[in-house]
């Protein structure tokens, strides 16, 4: 293998790994508790009542891995662009005031003061056009069990209305709204130590004559709320993201003095200097979460990833890439991915059979955002150039002592 060029860019978004099946990537419900219920009308409130279940209550509860399937009346894909391999669809089309739930209880490390929790949602509602407490709901809530009471700028409630921001009339039938898939990050910091119940309830119509139901994707990375701060050393520029589901986003330095631009994510060049602060004001969609600030350091990382320097192999011999034999200073805070092509669109995984002579692209990611690239360079034996001068060639039916 020939390292052609190693080059060290600053982050995309990258973070830490969730608790275990936070998002259901174990294709199962292991970890998260399931609820059945009614919804109904208490002095003119809606009240929901649950309770819990040991199995999947069937089409109420429902795993999706199919990445091609749409929904009947929204007809956007069942699982998010950016999700994982599996969504849960809670609810159903049917009626009867059904109520349907899960809920995970999260202990957010002792040693994070800044912890995130993002998840995906999209929910479809019928709209009958009933007093608000008999509308169709989707719920998204966590709670402190300490306190026993629920976080407000963590807490959200979806009621089917046809002014409810963000939400389109179908196209299938038009009594019934729904809202594509949207991220929310729910900012966790100065929970560290405490235990959390994070909640999803889709409910019916509490007349019993209407649906609503919702699908969720959570996040399988968990970390802090500025990613891309730490960055390796050699970059030129730093690519810097806040979280998911916010209105407005707007960078600063440490004194405000400078603004360094809008959205949710930017490009600092030249790179910050060494220590310096960086600071971040989100903006919320109305009526969806409180106005914060938070802050990130910028740090650098000394590590570029390095590689054989000349590999040729027979052809079809299979090489894993990724392995110690290939990537020479291998860390064990890095994920290291393999590529075919400069791009970095069209990722290979496993063993790869080379066939030819080729080029292939290695990707190093810590979970601070650190990014390095090699190009590797592999090729075949040319077995046409190999010459056998000595014993001399025999006969097909001859013996020969090589």
């Amino acid at each position: 293998m020939l390292l052609i060029a190693v080059i060290a860019i600053p982050s995309k978004l990258s973070a830490q790994t969730c608790p275990e099946n936070i998002g259901f990537e174990n294709g199962n419900f292991s970890n998260w508790k399931l609820f059945t219920g009614l919804s109904s009308i208490d002095k003119n409130k809606n009240v929901i009542y649950t309770n819990e279940v040991n199995n999947p209550a069937s089409g109420r509860h429902t795993l999706i891995s199919a990445k091609t399937e749409k929904d009947f009346y929204g007809g956007f894909s069942l699982i998010p662009k950016n999700g994982g391999n599996f969504t849960v669809k809670l609810g159903n089309n049917g009626t009867g005031a059904q109520v349907d739930g899960i809920s995970y209880l999260l202990n957010v490390p002792a040693d994070r003061p800044e912890f995130t929790l993002t998840y995906q949602y999209a929910v479809v509602l019928e709209d009958p056009n009933h007093p608000l407490e008999e509308q169709p709901r989707f719920i998204a809530r966590v709670k402190d069990l300490e306190k026993n009471a629920y976080i407000p700028c963590a807490s959200f409630e979806y009621v089917a209305t046809s002014s409810l921001p963000g939400f389109t009339k179908s196209k299938v039938n038009n009594s019934v709204i729904y809202k594509e898939w949207t991220p929310v990050t729910i900012n966790l910091s100065g929970y560290q130590g405490k235990k959390l119940l994070i909640e999803f309830i889709s409910a019916d119509c509490a007349l019993g004559g209407h649906f609503g139901y919702a699908y969720v994707d959570v996040n399988n990375l968990c970390g802090d709320l500025i990613v891309g701060n730490t960055y390796c050393k050699s970059a030129d520029e730093l690519n810097i993201s806040g979280p998911s589901g916010f209105k407005n986003y707007n960078w600063y330095n440490a004194d405000r003095s400078v603004k360094y631009g809008s959205g949710q994510s930017i490009t600092l060049k030249p790179t910050p200097t060494e220590g310096s602060k960086i600071i971040l004001d989100l903006m919320p969609y109305d009526g969806f979460g409180c106005p914060s600030s938070v802050e990130a350091v910028v740090h650098s990382v000394d590590y570029q990833v390095m590689v054989q320097e000349k590999n040729t192999v027979c052809e079809n011999a299979e090489i894993d890439f990724t392995s110690a034999n290939y990537i020479l200073n291998k860390n064990e805070g890095f994920t290291y991915l393999v590529y075919q092509d400069k791009d970095l669109t069209q990722q290979v995984t496993g063993l790869v059979k080379i066939k030819q002579n080729s080029k292939y692209y290695i990707k190093a990611t810590n979970y601070k955002g650190c990014e390095s690239f090699a190009t590797i360079d592999v090729a075949l034996f040319d077995i046409a150039n190999i010459t056998v001068k000595n014993p001399p060639a025999v006969c097909y039916n001859e013996t020969v002592d090589i």
